[in-house]
């Protein structure tokens, strides 16, 4: 009896101490059907890249004659921000969440887009400083755009793109994005995208520079 009685405090002993590393590591409810999922950790990169898609096909698939481009011509370069209140996001997305402003206004340096974007065109990249290099017509006002559509016939104009915001669950996103297609012709705007179903979907844009 007394042996019994032994191993029994040990049987409670044990017990109880794996209860105890149970709390501590698991809490009531996880994993289970009625408890809190663990929150995974999502690939930014990956995000952004789907933003990035979602914006060009939903913005960019027609030109400023409503014609279906044949190709995207990028500017590869995404500008650094310095961080701070983005006035002109802050005043076009009234509805843009807290979170996703503050990750929108955080210092960014100067990058590059992704160089694998798919968003259903061929992607020419084709940077500002190429741009300047055009050779330029006889036009007043030409500034290289005659010389831009012959090299890239189809293209709808020069599109960039800047940092990318997110929500801290990644389902709501801010982004700047701009096309220009003569010296007097194309827009910027910001851009709130939302993640439904899985998939990044442009819920407002408004236009924040014509020319």
């Amino acid at each position: 009896m007394r042996i019994r009685g032994v191993a029994l405090l040990l049987l409670i002993s044990v017990a109880s101490a794996a209860c105890a590393s149970r709390r501590t590591c698991c809490p009531p409810g996880a994993g289970t059907p009625g408890g809190r999922a663990p929150v995974l950790a999502v690939d930014r990169e990956a995000e952004t890249k789907a933003v990035y898609v979602a914006v060009l096909r939903d913005l960019y698939l027609r030109d400023w004659l409503n014609r279906e481009i044949e190709q995207f011509v990028i500017d590869p370069d995404v500008s650094a921000f310095e961080g701070g209140s983005d006035l002109v996001a802050r005043e076009r997305m009234p509805e843009a969440r807290a979170d996703t402003l503050a990750d929108f206004e955080k210092p960014r340096p100067g990058t590059k887009l992704p160089s694998d974007l798919a968003p259903g065109r061929p992607v020419r990249w084709f940077s500002r400083a190429e741009f300047a290099a055009l050779s330029k017509s006889s036009g007043l006002n030409d500034l290289g755009w005659t010389a831009f559509h012959e090299r890239f016939p189809g293209s709808g104009g020069h599109i960039t793109l800047s940092r990318v915001g997110f929500s801290s669950d990644r389902t709501e996103a801010l982004v700047h994005a701009g096309r220009w297609f003569d010296s007097l012709g194309g827009a910027a705007q910001v851009v709130r995208l939302e993640k439904v179903g899985g998939t990044w979907q442009v819920k407002k844009r408004s236009t924040t520079v014509v020319s």
